[in-house]
């Protein structure tokens, strides 16, 4: 299923159509719906879709030519042998006809032969301008894969006319997809499924949420169990320490100390697992916590995939339990702990909508959280050019919020050092069972309100 991702299938299209040759990289994490954007692409114009299904030079040039038979593209009477025939019958059927080219999992090609990278270059530069010829890489990292020359000036990759890498949908865009549900729905299924296409599409809409983790997580034949356990970190030399860190980043962020208090590992170590955690199987994501010092800031570390946080805080303990076929246990645990866990998604919705409908495009803010003892704030943004900061407490409680928390939010918000009496300070709330008072100088947001804007266009609505 095709779920989301439109204005990337369009502007590739526009790319495309302009004529003349181009090179493209196509990155994202597993699932990220990599795959489907091409195949949606494909579907408009002449297309020739590889991807490398052997070894050595003859086992990959042999499952090319299976393709491109497949596709149509191969009509010489004579089977290419080499990488430089493949290229050479590419060239030619892309002289008076354009074409598009997809090479998928080209990492994978860098890794098995060098050979391929080098000729690869050679043919890409000897082509002309006018060549009618788009080539999509596509691959599962936006890190630019192999030895250090396939980074030099002299690469492939610096002659890329785009880098375009899929990030997990935001919730706004996979509003369509939860239509019917309410919103206090359509939050808790995005804070369990995800914004990874691979992960949402297995949501069923015609049974609640209890059912569908029962049937989609909780099955140790279903595919979204085998996913998060043997596909999410494919490839992993030392799976458990891995999983250690996730499971510590599942409940909260924590910065690189408290991560070493709750795994016993070593910063240094930790730092090199969470660069590979970030890089390579963009699961891990950075952001800035204020401290109490004027200009500090330190590094918070969180879980960016919602359906990896999920499975890591409610399933990865349990594992035991599922495989002693006693999900009714982790159903209990899930059932009685899913609203703080959806709490913390919410606040990321929020800060999605802070961003395009409160702030808007306007102003370039920093965003941080803020946390002093037992104070916390949880979105502060400023503006270091014309000094407006905005601090967001957002609350995903069953009861709705008292005038109480105005006051309060306005006595943290004094705590914070950052260019206090010079700053023009804005307060914003969320609510998701909205408020039992009106503020003149807080913005209040409850639900309806978030789910409309979210629904429509974006605009540049400043406070």
């Amino acid at each position: 299923m095709f779920l989301g991702r439109l204005q990337e299938l369009e502007h590739l299209k526009k790319l495309h159509m302009k004529g003349g040759k181009k090179l493209i990289t196509l990155s994202g994490p597993v699932g990220s719906g990599k795959t489907e954007l091409v195949n949606q692409l494909m579907l408009t114009c002449r297309s020739l879709y590889l991807i490398p299904n052997g070894y050595s030079e003859r086992g990959i040039v042999k499952s090319f030519w299976s393709q491109m038979v497949s596709s149509g593209i191969g009509k010489v009477s004579n089977a290419p042998s080499s990488y430089a025939d493949i290229l050479g019958i590419i060239k030619d059927e892309s002289v008076v006809q354009s074409l598009l080219l997809v090479i998928d999992s080209f990492q994978e090609i860098a890794a098995q032969s060098r050979k391929f990278i080098s000729e690869f270059n050679s043919w890409w530069d000897s082509l002309p301008i006018s060549q009618n010829l788009s080539v999509i890489l596509v691959m599962s990292s936006p890190v630019i894969p192999g030895p250090s020359d396939l980074r030099s000036p002299k690469s492939i990759f610096s002659r890329t006319a785009e880098r375009m890498v899929l990030e997990d949908l935001p919730y706004a865009d996979t509003l369509p997809f939860l239509s019917g549900l309410t919103s206090e729905e359509a939050i808790t299924v995005y804070s369990v499924f995800g914004g990874r296409p691979q992960t949402l599409v297995h949501f069923n809409p015609r049974v609640n949420i209890d059912k569908n983790i029962e049937d989609n997580l909780l099955s140790k034949s279903s595919y979204l169990y085998n996913y998060a356990k043997f596909t999410l970190l494919s490839g992993l030399k030392d799976r458990y320490k891995v999983y250690d860190i996730l499971q510590s980043l599942a409940y909260a962020p924590k910065t690189l100390e408290e991560l070493s208090a709750d795994t016993g590992l070593a910063k240094r170590e930790l730092q090199s697992e969470l660069r590979l955690l970030e890089s390579k199987y963009a699961v891990i994501q950075k952001s800035s916590m204020l401290t109490d010092k004027a200009a500090g800031t330190r590094t918070l570390f969180s879980i960016k995939d919602y359906f990896a946080r999920f499975w890591f805080a409610f399933m990865r303990p349990n594992l035991s339990l599922l495989e002693l076929d006693r999900p009714k246990e982790v159903e209990n645990a899930i059932r009685i702990d899913l609203d703080r866990h959806t709490a913390r998604t919410f606040t990321d919705i929020c800060l999605q909508h802070l961003r395009d409908y409160v702030i808007g495009s306007e102003l370039q803010p920093f965003y941080y959280t803020w946390k002093n003892g037992s104070s916390k704030i949880d979105i502060v943004a400023f503006d270091r050019q014309t000094l407006d900061a905005y601090f967001v407490d957002t609350y995903w409680t069953r009861e709705p919020v008292l005038n109480d928390s105005v006051d309060s939010l306005k006595a943290r918000s004094k705590e914070i050092p950052w260019m206090r009496g010079k700053r023009k300070d804005h307060y914003v709330i969320y609510s998701r069972m909205g408020f039992r008072f009106e503020s003149p100088d807080t913005r209040l947001i409850n639900m309806s309100t978030l789910q409309r804007d979210l629904s429509s266009p974006k605009q540049n609505q400043t406070h």
